[in-house]
């Protein structure tokens, strides 16, 4: 199962672009799969090994897009237009480019952009008896890992083969800087300079592949259905008209007039839906 290294290439070139791709039912926020077992790269140096895994679309990773506004959802909601089900956030935003010359609408569009998040499945060296492990990477990440995949010196080798692949270390160094009170990681893939196998014998490599989740269908069992979706457009706009505390706005503020011209339109748009 290798990755297509065309495929890749221009999955960079889309990234560089800050380009995003568009993707039945909602499972009510439970997983189609058994829970995953996350990874975090600990400060210093980790050694873990990427294993072979099939998008569908040749690409190594499985790619989920997220509405991530606080004012949608506490939480960020797996999109559905990326799966091709009915998606009344992504409906509302193709309404409201319609007026994107508007500032206010502007703002308000940007909310609710579809964000990627990349998951890779993998084994952590020193680890190996919690198995297979998944390990969310940032797209700054990932354009790591795809420069060395799409190398010269490595573009005609499957670096994540079970026999013959590479182990990769992966370099975490505290930035000195904070997110949500949690320290923010530098970090810096190598690919190690000799193949190794995954596992001593075939069967113990067969077994660990076979374990490998299907992370689309994984993912996909957490998107909000067409009412959810829609339930959460209509807490959005209302939202919209109401202060950070919750409270209803009664002081008037500079861009008052244009806010209000916006969620107009947004309620004209989401007539429509």
């Amino acid at each position: 199962m290798a990755y297509d290294i065309e495929a890749i290439k221009k999955k960079i070139q889309l990234l560089g672009t800050n380009g995003s791709k568009k993707g039945d039912g909602d499972k009510s926020g439970k997983a189609a799969q058994a829970k995953l077992t996350w990874w975090k790269p600990s400060i210093g140096v980790n050694e873990i090994r990427f294993l072979p895994y099939d998008d569908g679309a040749g690409q190594p990773f499985q790619e989920v897009g997220y509405y991530n506004s606080k004012k949608l959802a506490e939480n960020r909601v797996v999109a559905p237009v990326q799966w091709g089900l009915p998606d009344p956030i992504q409906e509302l935003v193709s309404k409201l480019r319609k007026n994107r010359q508007d500032d206010a609408t502007w703002n308000l569009m940007k909310q609710l952009q579809v964000r990627e998040s990349y998951y890779a499945p993998i084994i952590v060296r020193g680890q190996e008896d919690k198995g297979v492990q998944i390990w969310e990477m940032s797209q700054k990440v990932l354009n790591q890992v795809y420069a060395k995949l799409s190398h010269p010196d490595y573009q005609d080798e499957f670096l994540f083969d079970p026999k013959e692949g590479y182990d990769f270390t992966v370099t975490a160094v505290d930035s000195g800087r904070e997110f949500n009170g949690y320290p923010v990681k530098e970090l810096t893939l190598e690919v190690r300079r000799k193949a190794s196998p995954l596992a001593k014998t075939q069967k113990e490599r067969d077994d660990i592949v076979a374990s490998i989740p299907n992370l689309h269908e994984h993912f996909k069992g957490y998107t909000p259905n067409e009412e959810k979706a829609r339930n959460m457009v209509i807490n959005f706009l209302a939202g919209d008209e109401k202060s950070e505390d919750g409270k209803e706005v009664t002081e008037p503020s500079s861009d008052e007039d244009n806010m209000e011209e916006a969620t107009s339109k947004i309620n004209a748009a989401f007539d429509d839906l």
